[in-house]
């Protein structure tokens, strides 16, 4: 009888992690036709300033903190605000335009409607509009606001100024100076016209 094979580890064994080391070394990642991996790994800025608490990587798990700093060393780093309750993304600064799935959640939440007075479109059917257009102002929620598609043409093309002075609020100035405030709860209210500028203000000479 040919002798036995040598027994191999058990099916436990053979699926337990390693002692040390990270996901990043357990599932090496390969290139294909030229195009570089991306791993996305999320760090609080206390773990890269030297603290313990754990990254995590997308779709994958936490990594320790060393193994963190590791990484970080070698790559790319954008900046990502959280809620600290949530952990949701509310700013991803200006490195994307197109707003993360979490971080359009959070905004078509907090304004489930078009933020254009008198409008009701719900904000799902919306676009997402940059307050201050891209790349100026950033992909976050306090430069974020869901505009159905007429009010949206409208605030870049017809001479309507938007601000959005506190998350969520949003003022509206219409080309003959009339202004409208409008909450996140839908309440709009009519605000005092922009007082007209004098000679003083103005750039040109006066007209005599």
């Amino acid at each position: 009888m040919p002798p036995s094979a040598p027994a191999g580890p058990s099916p436990a064994a053979a699926q337990a992690p390693p002692l040390t080391g990270t996901v990043l070394h357990r599932y090496p990642l390969s290139s294909t036709a030229g195009r570089r991996a991306r791993v996305d790994v999320t760090v609080p800025i206390t773990t890269l300033l030297g603290g313990d608490a754990p990254a995590y990587v997308t779709s994958l798990g936490p990594i320790p903190a060393h193994d963190a700093r590791a990484h970080a060393a070698h790559s790319s780093i954008r900046r990502l605000l959280t809620d600290p309750a949530s952990g949701t993304v509310l700013d991803v600064g200006t490195s994307t335009y197109r707003p993360p799935a979490p971080l359009a959640e959070h905004v078509r939440h907090r304004n489930p409607v078009c933020v254009a007075p008198g409008c009701t479109q719900p904000a799902i059917d919306s676009e997402l509009d940059h307050t201050v257009p891209y790349p100026a102002g950033p992909t976050a929620a306090h430069n974020l606001g869901p505009l159905c598609k007429r009010h949206h043409l409208l605030k870049t093309h017809a001479g309507y100024r938007l601000v959005q002075p506190t998350p969520g609020v949003f003022e509206w100035t219409t080309p003959t100076g009339q202004r409208y405030r409008k909450l996140a709860d839908g309440d709009t209210f009519h605000l005092e016209r922009e007082p007209e500028p004098t000679l003083a203000d103005r750039d040109e000479p006066p007209p005599f």
